[in-house]
């Protein structure tokens, strides 16, 4: 027991979680959404088919998986006061500061967004799911905020958020292969006219100006 309690100390050392790295993934993941939040309309945030109709099936009417959602809490007509509310928190998980309240408000606005908006992709089904994996290391993370540096300190709370590193390590490792691997059978990835595309894709794609730049018009 004292050999296994000496290799737990010593790897709560070495892989010391609370860095100021941990910061800056929690701050670029939040300005992803909040650079979402703010150049992007109402309207363009949550479309409707008709004026009765969103495109989210989700909304229509809202689901039990949406009873929860953070920008239903006060109705889909009144979007623009969660929408609001949840600018002001994602700039407090960017400053740092409050990481065990943040870390959980951040998760559950990443969440929230990604069942309720008409924009969502890729990046905001991972966002929600790291800032999940977060919640551990910021519920065990002592500093009062996640852009300190402190020494390094033996503790098993470190374990948990070892764990949780790894656990994101392992998930973007999982999302990338699958990306990667899952093109090899489509023709159109590898003789690249899937570029074509998502270049010219409705939602996805680039801006005019660049396109005609491009000529891929």
């Amino acid at each position: 027991m004292k050999k296994i309690e000496i290799k737990l100390k010593e790897l709560s050392l070495d892989y010391f979680p609370y860095t100021n790295v941990i910061g800056l993934s929690r701050s670029l993941i939040a300005l992803g959404t909040l650079l979402t939040l703010l150049f992007n309309s109402n309207d363009v945030l949550l479309q409707k088919i008709n004026s009765n109709e969103f495109i989210n099936p989700f909304l229509n009417p809202i689901a039990p998986l949406n009873q929860y959602n953070f920008f239903v809490m006060f109705g889909i007509e009144n979007f623009f006061i969660t929408k609001i509310i949840a600018i002001i928190i994602l700039c407090f998980v960017i400053s740092g500061f409050f990481i065990k309240i943040t870390a959980i408000l951040h998760w559950w606005v990443t969440i929230s967004f990604f069942l309720f908006s008409s924009v969502i992709d890729g990046g905001d089904q991972i966002a929600s799911i790291i800032t999940l994996f977060l919640i551990p290391i910021c519920l065990t993370d002592k500093r009062k905020n996640h852009w300190l540096k402190v020494d390094k300190q033996a503790s098993p709370l470190n374990i948990i958020g070892i764990f949780s590193v790894n656990l994101i390590r392992l998930q973007m490792a999982v999302v990338y292969l699958h990306a990667s691997c899952g093109k090899f059978l489509v023709e159109e990835w590898y003789n690249g006219t899937a570029l074509y595309y998502w270049f010219n894709h409705s939602f996805f794609g680039t801006n005019v100006r660049l396109q005609t730049k491009l000529d891929f018009c």
